[in-house]
């Protein structure tokens, strides 16, 4: 006799998952806190993350908050400090060239 259509149930129990694993990620997730209390009552949790820590002066990615130093000294190259002190230094035991 054929199975009724639809009838069939997909699987819920997951052989491959580590379920102690899972579990403890579980409850771990479920009791995150944070420790500032000034952070905990100025939090609104109707915003996203960034928009919260924006609010409070905090930045999400210190990267964007603050932007690189520029750099005002060139790179000499090694080559051409060589030839040079050449040109301008002295020779053996003190004489000129």
């Amino acid at each position: 006799m054929p199975k009724a259509k639809g009838k069939t149930r997909r699987q819920k129990f997951s052989y491959s998952v580590n379920q102690k694993r899972l579990n403890q990620n579980v409850r771990w997730k479920a009791t995150s806190w944070v420790e500032c209390s000034h952070i905990q009552h100025a939090w609104d949790h109707a915003k996203s993350m960034q928009q919260n820590l924006i609010e409070m002066g905090l930045a999400m990615d210190p990267n964007k908050a603050v932007p690189p130093c520029k750099r005002k000294v060139k790179a000499v190259d090694k080559r051409e400090e060589r030839k040079r002190g050449k040109k301008k230094g002295k020779g053996r035991e003190g004489e000129e060239k």
